[in-house]
């Protein structure tokens, strides 16, 4: 995902459409957004969201 700028976290589809899921590991390279998400999460939705606030 290009033009991520600053902090972001990232998570599957919960059980109810919309619903947020499990947090998945993400990095930065090269100015892309890397997901590393597990085969049980293919056809899930992927959520880029803004950090919670402190």
């Amino acid at each position: 995902m290009p033009g991520v700028q600053g902090r972001v976290e990232v998570c599957a589809q919960g059980p109810t459409p919309g619903s947020r899921g499990a947090a998945l590991t993400v990095r930065v390279e090269n100015g892309l957004l890397i997901v590393n998400a597990e085969a049980k999460f293919a056809n899930h939705w992927i959520y880029v969201i803004p950090p919670a606030a402190p």
